[in-house]
């Protein structure tokens, strides 16, 4: 049986994203209690117990014509024993007649592995969007520049980040609450969410250190000299023997451009989905 969830289903919930995704506890559970709905997420159930899950996101999709309402696809999971029976598939496509009757026009869902991809690719999905992975270049920068530096807010985070892509003419926007929710967490999982400026520049930051001596900059803002005073702020903060990965979009024809989400449209004024897309700002949701 397929159906949305409940706050009763939380606990069997918890248990698939931890049998799939080896999610600790406390993180199920503070996700659970800070983003879960009883809209937002479909089960399929066996046994009385749900064996499947699929979370549907509002965001919208901003381009220079127009904002299309999306949904971003996350969390599909199935328990192992339940698995090659087409349940993700059912999921799937109720996700896709349920958003359509809600009138949005596509949904977005970034593959968990590169196998992934060619399973969605039968879905009806398409890759359109790339990303590029970077390390971090140390710039020695001698100027005396006063940077200021605090806890992001979720205004300042919406609004910069609206500054940010509404140049490139294509990007995902997510509503406050959202954002909030990535704010508290990056901070959850022991990671840094900043506001800088200096007098003359804006900017904002999410890292994340993780256990492998590697800082993941998920998503920022650094322009001119905020880039190498960021850095510093942040080698300061974690430790001068950390390796700073962050994610971008890919110039041209880049050698470190790889797939990285798919989209699906419902309508005929489909998004502007022709050639490869960078895909901005899809922050951890």
């Amino acid at each position: 049986m397929l159906r949305f969830a409940t706050y009763h289903d939380i606990p069997a919930l918890m248990h698939i994203r931890k049998i799939c995704f080896s999610e600790e506890e406390a993180y199920s559970a503070f996700y659970f209690a800070t983003r879960f709905t009883e809209y937002n997420t479909l089960v399929w159930v066996e046994e009385d117990t749900p064996a499947a899950s699929l979370t549907l996101l509002d965001a919208e999709v901003v381009t220079a014509g127009r904002i299309f309402p999306i949904a971003y696809v996350y969390s599909v999971a199935t328990l192992p024993e339940w698995r090659n029976k087409g349940i993700a598939a059912a999921l799937s496509q109720y996700a896709d007649e349920h958003l359509q009757t809600r009138g949005v026009e596509a949904s977005l869902l970034v593959p968990a592995s590169a196998e992934l991809f060619d399973y969605y690719a039968k879905l009806g999905y398409k890759t359109k969007f790339f990303i590029a992975k970077h390390e971090a270049v140390w710039q020695e920068n001698d100027a005396e520049t006063l940077l200021q530096s605090r806890d992001l807010e979720v205004g300042d985070y919406f609004r910069l980040r609206k500054e940010a892509y509404s140049t490139g003419g294509y990007y995902v926007q997510w509503d406050k609450n959202a954002l909030d929710f990535a704010i508290q967490e990056c901070r959850f999982s022991e990671g840094l969410a900043w506001y800088l400026r200096t007098e003359e520049l804006e900017g904002f930051l999410l890292a994340y250190p993780m256990k492998d001596n590697t800082v993941i900059i998920k998503e920022s803002w650094l322009r001119g000299n905020l880039y190498p005073l960021a850095l510093r702020l942040l080698q300061q903060a974690v430790g001068k023997d950390k390796q700073f990965i962050f994610y971008c979009q890919p110039s041209a024809n880049s050698a470190t451009s790889v797939p990285f989400a798919m989209i699906k449209c419902y309508t005929k004024t489909a998004l502007p989905t022709l050639g490869n897309i960078p895909y901005f700002g899809l922050a951890k949701d």
